[in-house]
């Protein structure tokens, strides 16, 4: 069963705990949807597919991304986290796990990505599980409203 979230939410906030220090990768007011579908005709997976992305991104230089820079290409990719897949929810333990099937991060393709979700002031929060990366602890905070 998939009710709790199914739906297409509008992007809020993307906020990363770096040892406890709130990080904002996209900026304060990221741009992006999360859409979260049931099973097709009463059969069959349900589907997941979220962009998010900063605000204020710069166009390339040409307005042509075959020809365009090394920098310009580097800054776009930092600038916008993307995949798509099916999901399934434990409603028990309130956690989304996400199936990636293709990722513009070729790393997370798939992979399974397990969130914790609550609501908060009619508000859907995903949370991801805690990691380290180069000896510090990150936990990634995506808040998303109804559309």
């Amino acid at each position: 069963m998939s009710a709790p979230l199914l739906g297409c939410w509008e992007a809020v906030s993307l906020v990363l705990s770096i040892d406890g220090e709130a990080i904002h990768p996209l900026g304060l007011h990221p741009r992006g949807q999360l859409i979260y579908t049931g099973p097709v005709g009463g059969g069959g997976e349900s589907r997941m597919s979220v962009q998010v992305m900063a605000a204020q991104r710069s166009s390339f230089a040409s307005g042509d991304m075959r020809v365009a820079s090394a920098a310009e290409f580097q800054a776009a990719f930092e600038t916008c986290i993307s995949y798509f897949g099916s999901y399934e929810i434990d409603l028990d333990r309130q956690i989304v796990r996400h199936r990636i099937e293709a990722s513009a991060f070729p790393n997370w393709t798939g992979k399974i990505e397990t969130r914790a979700y609550r609501f908060v002031d009619g508000l859907l929060e995903l949370r991801a599980p805690p990691e380290r990366f180069a000896g510090r602890e990150v936990v990634a905070v995506a808040t998303w409203r109804a559309r």
